[in-house]
């Protein structure tokens, strides 16, 4: 095969040219999707390690599966090939086990990505947890031994004796002459003392046994505290994702609200203040935020285009006040002039006041204003 699909790399004599996946589950997860799904979850798993990591079906040697055993299985045997460059920058197939599992979490992360797949393939495969979660360490054999009280249980079990001492048979009685000390002490004895060295034996035993099942019994009831402990951490995951979904739900609801109420402001906003185009008299030396004086000034027109559309919307070009039309435009002049209302739009007005003569008050609430001060405080903007 390395020849035939070109596979480069130096093969040395401890060099790994082969690995091996077994894939399985347990017998409640087959019995559950029965036989039909049984196989067409190993025909995912086949695909599944076919693309992992590039590999490609061409590099899978064997793949075996086993109904007959205790458990389903699948047997796979693949070269543990990956993609990489020469030097000359050519992309290769090479062999190399280690780059294939470079990464101290490379299992991790084959067990992850393979639970990713099966279950997106409609498999309710549980993923084991992390040994973060559970806290489980290796467990040497000699600390293993410890814990069973193993060493005990194998000193009492090589020190019982399970052979009869020899002694006459019963049907040679006739031999001792009815002797009853020598049967006594030839033949009751001797069996009397193996039974009472039995008995002390299976004692012994028996004591051994009874702690190795009280620790199993304690190993079953941490398990099965452990367990709940799980089950209930799970419920917590499951209840913490549903609060982050109702969360993140309602935030999306607030953040629309908050949106609509933003618009609906500014709808306001635009409502209560004076349009583009109003022309009004202001008190001050300064022009207020928003307004421009009249004065007959040039401005640009990308920068107050909402005032230089508005003046060529209803006078027909941007240079009607002045300005080049283009680029700029220019603000009515109204410098020593009072505007003059008209009960129809559209209609020029000339300048002056006919047939009046005489001064004008201005009013502040009770407070006459005077000249001076109408001069200095007055001055005539539009609404940009």
């Amino acid at each position: 095969m390395k020849k035939e699909y070109d596979l480069k790399g130096n093969i040395r004599s401890n060099s790994i040219i082969m690995c091996e996946m077994m894939i399985t589950s347990d017998n409640e997860f087959f019995d559950k999707i029965g036989l039909e799904e049984t196989k067409r979850y190993f025909r995912e798993s086949y695909k599944f390690v076919c693309n992992y990591k590039n590999l490609g079906e061409r590099n899978i040697v064997s793949a075996a599966v086993h109904l007959d055993e205790t458990i389903p299985h699948m047997h796979l045997v693949y070269i543990p090939v990956v993609k990489t460059k020469d030097k000359e920058g050519k992309t290769i197939d090479k062999i190399c086990a280690r780059d294939f599992w470079r990464g101290r979490n490379s299992y991790r992360e084959l067990q992850n990505d393979f639970h990713a797949y099966v279950t997106s393939k409609g498999f309710d495969l549980e993923r084991g947890l992390p040994v973060e979660e559970t806290g489980a360490k290796h467990q040497k054999i000699e600390d293993l031994k410890k814990i069973t009280n193993f060493e005990n249980t194998k000193k009492v079990l090589d020190n019982i004796k399970l052979e009869l001492p020899e002694v006459p048979d019963i049907n040679d009685i006739k031999l001792f002459q009815l002797n009853k000390t020598k049967v006594e002490n030839d033949i009751i004895k001797p069996k009397d003392d193996l039974i009472n060295e039995l008995y002390n034996d299976n004692k012994a035993l028996h004591q051994e046994l009874s702690k190795q099942v009280k620790l199993v019994n304690e190993a079953e009831k941490y398990q099965k505290e452990r367990d709940k402990i799980l089950a209930d951490n799970r419920r917590l995951n499951n209840k913490v994702k549903d609060l982050e979904f109702d969360y993140n739900n309602r935030k999306n609801e607030l953040e629309d609200e908050i949106k609509m109420l933003k618009e609906l402001y500014q709808n306001l906003k635009s409502e209560s203040t004076n349009p583009v185009g109003t022309l009004i008299s202001y008190m001050g030396n300064n022009v207020p935020n928003g307004y421009l004086p009249c004065n007959g000034q040039t401005y640009n027109i990308a920068e107050y285009s909402g005032l230089a559309e508005q003046i060529k919307r209803e006078f027909g070009s941007y240079n009607y006040y002045g300005g080049d039309g283009t680029t700029t435009f220019a603000t009515p002049n109204v410098t020593g002039k009072f505007l003059k209302g008209s009960n129809q739009a559209g209609i020029r007005e000339e300048a002056g006041l006919p047939n009046i003569s005489g001064g004008f008050l201005l009013m502040l609430g009770e407070t006459p204003v005077a000249q001076e001060h109408l001069d200095r405080k007055l001055i005539q903007v539009i609404k940009s």
